[in-house]
């Protein structure tokens, strides 16, 4: 059946995101993602810095499902999959992205799997999979020129375990949080109009990794960091004052939102 769906999204990628008939219509992304989380949340995951901690009434529990090596395993396979077809629009191996990763983790016989399960909001287990498997990807940029850590920041999924996923990005490439997207937005400003706050911790790991970030407006709105603060969602009065702290001189000169130059704080 893995077969069948590789042939059938490489035909066809856009069918990884189609919604099916009826109320409670999915897309099969959705459903096979639901498979792999209710399969693997019986088992206890290796340990790793991202392991979520589970009671050990789910954890006494296994499958054959469950028993499976990753790359073994039918759910995860039709799942990477998915992943790729929905996000990159293919799964056919791409050589130029393979010979970007120079720890030849997967060669180019393997997608940006870590790009496509933060990209498309998967749940938490199937992140912590795909950076067991593949943490070297977060040094790569994917063919929008996009890190992993950007789709980590932008994620409105608000789980708990989103401050670990952007250590552990954060660990394995902290330069990606002073490279811009395409909109010339970097992560810090993608992560305050997604609603993170300071006191979660995210905006903080992303802060200490680019702290001049502070002083550049995002080029969507114009507006710096602590003035998206207060306008997004209900406004975080902590989150505010972490920012302006770190940059008080932006009080003075909050009215020049067209300089795209770091300033000294």
């Amino acid at each position: 059946t893995c077969e069948v769906v590789r042939v059938m999204l490489e035909s066809c990628p856009c069918l990884a995101l189609e919604m099916g008939a009826g109320q409670n219509s999915r897309t099969p992304l959705a459903i096979v993602s639901e498979q792999y989380r209710t399969a693997h949340t019986q088992v206890e995951v290796s340990p790793s810095p991202l392991h979520v901690h589970r009671s050990s009434r789910l954890s006494t529990t296994s499958s054959s499902t469950t028993n499976e090596e990753p790359d073994n395993d039918p759910l995860w396979i039709k799942l990477k999959y998915l992943l790729w077809a929905a996000h990159g629009g293919s799964v056919t191996p791409s050589v130029s992205l393979g010979q970007q990763d120079n720890n030849s983790e997967a060669g180019p016989a393997d997608l940006l799997t870590l790009h496509a399960a933060l990209a498309c909001n998967s749940p938490p287990i199937i992140i912590e999979q795909a950076l067991k498997m593949h943490a070297s990807q977060a040094q790569l940029q994917d063919e929008q020129g996009v890190y992993p850590l950007m789709y980590a920041a932008a994620s409105t999924s608000c789980s708990k375990s989103d401050k670990n996923v952007i250590q552990r990005l954060l660990q394995e490439y902290s330069g990606a949080a002073r490279v811009p997207n395409s909109k010339g937005q970097y992560p810090l400003h993608v992560g305050l109009q997604a609603g993170r706050t300071w006191g979660n911790g995210e905006l903080q790991e992303l802060f200490e990794a680019s702290p001049s970030v502070v002083s550049i407006p995002d080029q969507t709105t114009g507006l710096y960091p602590f003035m998206t603060a207060a306008t997004s969602h209900g406004g975080n009065v902590d989150t505010i004052f972490s920012l302006l702290r770190e940059c008080p001189d932006l009080v003075l000169n909050g009215n020049r939102t067209k300089d795209t130059t770091p300033q000294d704080c």
